[in-house]
């Protein structure tokens, strides 16, 4: 995610950014569960 975040925050100015959600692609057909975890925490 390097400062994406941080990069959105300045640009965005006011928006609510949340925590964002790294996955490797190595990991990606096994990350179902965690997704399903972060959207929920981030609603």
């Amino acid at each position: 995610m390097g400062g994406s975040e941080r990069d959105l925050k300045k640009i965005c100015k006011g928006a609510d950014v949340k925590k964002g959600l790294s996955i490797h692609g190595t990991e990606a057909a096994q990350s179902r569960s965690k997704v399903e975890a972060w959207v929920k925490n981030i609603v």
